[in-house]
């Protein structure tokens, strides 16, 4: 939530590459098959964060496709923050694929107004 800098550490090299990262995150999502292609359809035209918290996003990609629609695709891991972001967004996104993260987002949605309407 909150970082401060030591000056110790104001001299830090990472040990790895960016490459290596994506590559050590991409291997422990093929080892627990979690993994989705997501497909969200833009409809907002102002500026909407498109980088989930705490979510690593494999292979980003953004394009207008003829109808000029902005379709946003990434491979993520489906958990609570990555629905909570979706649902953040509100109706400024459509989920377009895959239908099962579809599916376990409505029941997400659906268990988190069950659970406030008993509070």
């Amino acid at each position: 939530q909150s970082l401060e800098r030591e000056e110790e550490y104001a001299d830090y090299e990472a040990n790895f590459s960016h490459m290596e990262l994506d590559d050590f995150i991409s291997s422990l999502r093929g080892i627990s098959e979690d993994e989705v292609r997501l497909i969200l359809k833009i409809h907002s035209r102002e500026e909407i964060d498109l980088n989930p918290p705490y979510q690593y996003l494999g292979n980003p990609y953004m394009v207008v496709n003829p109808e000029g629609e902005t379709i946003w695709a990434a491979t993520v891991e489906p958990c609570d923050s990555l629905y909570d972001w979706i649902l953040g967004l509100g109706d400024s996104v459509e989920v377009l694929d895959p239908t099962s993260f579809k599916r376990k987002l409505l029941e997400y949605y659906e268990a988190k107004l069950k659970s406030s309407q008993a509070a």
